[in-house]
């Protein structure tokens, strides 16, 4: 009787997590099935001897952000202030990032479904000579492997990770 109480909770343990296993792989489905994850790959241009291409399992709105990067620097990121001023092929916006204040322009250059480029640039407005810009390029490359899951990607060595998405380009 004791051994049956003891076993009892494991028993209950292992059908929860079979049955969140089953309802995980049925929302991967339904996912799949109205917005089917991408595979895409990125890189810096040009290409940097210690910055090497990663790809990044994509939705619908992980490419969204791809396609409008954000101003993030090793001491952080700069919060925009204001609305941006939109332009025939990206967005020009004030931040501040500790303390200083920023204009960040971003542009997009090529088919956003398949093949782009990003290019970023920031000035300080109380430090001309502090700039900061890069390019990156974007391709798809078909669907994601199975099992990835939207925002997981490889990291600078190549490895898989989880989460992904938060400060890939520091």
């Amino acid at each position: 009787m004791r051994a049956a109480v003891l076993i009892l909770p494991l028993v209950l343990l292992a059908a929860c997590g079979d049955g969140l296993r089953r309802a995980q792989e049925r929302a991967r489905e339904r996912q799949a099935a109205v917005d089917p994850p991408e595979l895409w790959s990125v890189e810096v241009v040009p290409a940097a001897p210690d910055v090497r291409q990663i790809q990044v399992c994509t939705d619908t709105r992980v490419r969204e952000g791809l396609a409008r990067p954000g101003l993030v620097m090793s001491n952080g990121v700069c919060q925009p202030t204001g609305e941006a001023v939109k332009t025939a092929d990206g967005e020009i916006q004030r931040c501040v990032l500790n303390g200083e204040n920023w204009v960040a322009t971003f542009s997009v250059a090529g088919d956003r479904s398949s093949d782009f480029t990003s290019t970023l640039s920031a000035v300080s407005v109380n430090d001309d000579a502090a700039r900061f810009g890069q390019v990156r390029h974007f391709r798809k490359l078909g669907p994601c492997p199975e099992g990835w899951a939207i925002g997981e990607a490889t990291d600078q060595s190549g490895q898989r990770r989880r989460p992904a998405i938060a400060n890939l380009f520091q």
